[in-house]
């Protein structure tokens, strides 16, 4: 909060996240919603699950031009604008509820994505240029706190608006475009402060296979530096525990849909998983001195792991719900621990030319294997709930056994 007081550039990027996030949060939740809302909905539901994740694909080569980009400012406060106007028609597509409409709300939705992706990427050099070093963690701290704070109101004002408008899913839309609106119009106030280091021309710029290796050995270094060795082990244990964990709201997506919590619509079952996982992330932001804070990447992916274990079994052996929910919140305070530790390496140890495409490597290293597990486990819960769980539970075993391996090394 000083940091807030002091620095004027974090200050209006801080309240620029916070309009842009609380937009995008009431369109996340609505989204399902709006899918499950056409004819077979688990189908649609599924579809949707799939499509959050698409941008990851790309991520890279977001990142690639966030570093380019000479104008980073212009840019960054551009983009929040055209946010705004696909919004608008997304606003317009949502009055019918048809595939077509659907298809194309889904389009919009993975461009939008890839726009917010490259305007964090544009941020980072700002803020390393207007960041003292040891600002920089409680900096990243406090935005992943504002972020998981503004993702639960913005997912209860979604739900709370569509019990009133008698689900209005345009008047959703129209609110997000305006939430994107007002974050670019607070970064325009002081768009002249929105400094960074100048950006060099290359000339000669190195073949795209010489660019991965770059990155893959920056990122390499900065986890040997902060005592995780064995980099390619920590990665592919990573894969398995993102495959599985990522894929555990889209499973219940699905089971929500014949399987609502106490007896509540489906938007308010999401509700409660998606507020389980926030609070998880805002209870790690607030203990930033804990046990688990002052733990490695590693040691921090084996408790993920043996919880993903035991979500499997409650699941399998039909123990009540809330035992999962407690699971995840476990599991989203363990991730909330690494989000800042990673930011706040890169910031501190790489220059600002190669800054958000090696984030992005990491993004796309540490979850690719997200997509693969939420097709997977998507189509499985479609197709029999139970065949899911034994699937779910025989990987989540697996991957805790690697782990305790790993650990006994």
């Amino acid at each position: 909060m000083k940091l807030i007081l002091r620095n004027k550039v974090f200050a209006f990027i801080s309240l620029s996240r916070i309009f842009n996030i609380l937009g995008s949060s009431i369109y996340n939740i609505v989204f399902v919603v709006f899918a499950s809302s056409l004819p077979n909905p688990k189908f649609a539901v599924g579809i949707a699950n799939f499509i959050v994740l698409v941008p990851v694909f790309f991520t890279i080569f977001v990142g690639m031009k966030a570093d380019q980009t000479t104008h980073k400012a212009r840019w960054l406060i551009h983009m929040g604008y055209l946010q705004a106007m696909l919004f608008v028609f997304v606003a317009f597509l949502t009055r019918s509820t048809s595939y077509l409409a659907f298809s194309v709300v889904c389009l919009l939705n993975i461009v939008s994505d890839m726009m917010s992706d490259y305007r964090s990427g544009l941020q980072m050099p700002i803020l390393k240029k207007n960041l003292a070093e040891e600002e920089m963690m409680p900096a990243f701290s406090f935005m992943q706190l504002i972020a998981y704070l503004c993702n639960l109101a913005g997912q209860a004002l979604g739900v709370w608006l569509l019990a009133v408008s008698n689900q209005q899913f345009a008047l959703v839309a129209f609110i997000n475009a305006l939430a994107f609106l007002l974050s670019s119009t607070t970064l325009y106030f002081v768009r002249h402060k929105l400094t960074h280091d100048p950006v060099k021309e290359n000339e000669n710029p190195l073949p795209l296979k010489q660019q991965f290796l770059e990155m893959y050995h920056s990122s390499k270094l900065i986890f040997e530096q902060n005592g995780d060795s064995h980099f390619l082990t920590l990665l592919f244990q990573i894969l398995i525990l993102n495959a599985l964990g990522g894929s555990i709201m889209a499973i219940y997506n699905l089971y929500l849909l014949d399987h609502p919590l106490f007896g509540l619509p489906f938007s308010q079952s999401l509700l409660i998983f998606e507020t389980t996982i926030i609070l998880g992330v805002i209870s790690a932001s607030l203990t930033p001195n804990d046990y688990f804070s002052k733990l490695s990447v590693n040691k921090i992916a084996f408790w993920a792991t043996l919880s993903i274990a035991l979500i499997g079994f409650i699941n399998l052996l039909q123990l009540p719900v809330f035992l999962t929910i407690f699971a995840v919140f476990f599991i989203m305070y363990l991730s909330g621990k690494v989000n800042p530790k990673i930011n706040s390496m890169l910031l501190s140890k790489l220059p600002s030319d190669i800054l958000a495409q090696t984030s992005n490597f990491l993004s796309l290293l540490f979850s690719f294997s997200v997509p693969f597990g939420t097709m997977m486990f998507t189509s499985l819960a479609i197709w029999n709930m139970k065949v899911t769980w034994i699937v779910f539970t025989i990987c989540s075993v697996l991957s805790l056994l690697l782990s305790f391996q790993k650990q006994n090394r």
